[in-house]
């Protein structure tokens, strides 16, 4: 991903998203399908998707309690657990075809993704980091 002269790296396809959000920075987003190999590129910015190449991306989501037995997991656990199944497609197809066969996944679109970066970073990230809540 990339943002002015600068790459950085996510954890997966929803972390990409999120850090447009997290810098106030339009971030352009690089990534491949799992399926096909297909390049793929968002450009990404705090008010939303501005760009995608190919036009019909997908992502696939893990969708699991995020509570064990006692109520508790770890954030490395979290990590482990989740981002193995968030991926980029370049299609709905394609991601449908990878969700078969990964049990407990869903597809959606990376703007559906980003509403759930922009309520979980609402407020401004730096309201929360400058102690202003």
């Amino acid at each position: 991903m990339h943002y002015g002269d600068r790459t950085i790296y996510g954890w997966c396809a929803a972390d990409t998203l999120s850090v447009s959000r997290v810098l106030d920075r339009t971030v352009e987003i690089e990534s491949a399908d799992p399926v096909t190999g297909r390049k793929i590129e968002i450009i990404a910015s705090p008010a939303g998707i501005e760009r995608m190449d190919p036009e019909g991306v997908a992502m696939s989501m893990i969708c699991w309690d995020l509570a064990d037995k006692d109520g508790t997991r770890s954030s490395q656990e979290i990590r482990a657990n989740a981002c193995d199944y968030i991926f980029f497609f370049e299609s709905v197809k394609t991601a449908e075809q990878w969700v078969a066969e990964h049990p407990a996944t869903a597809v959606l679109t990376p703007d559906e993704i980003f509403e759930l970066v922009r309520v979980a970073f609402e407020p401004p990230i730096e309201d929360l980091l400058m102690g202003q809540i």
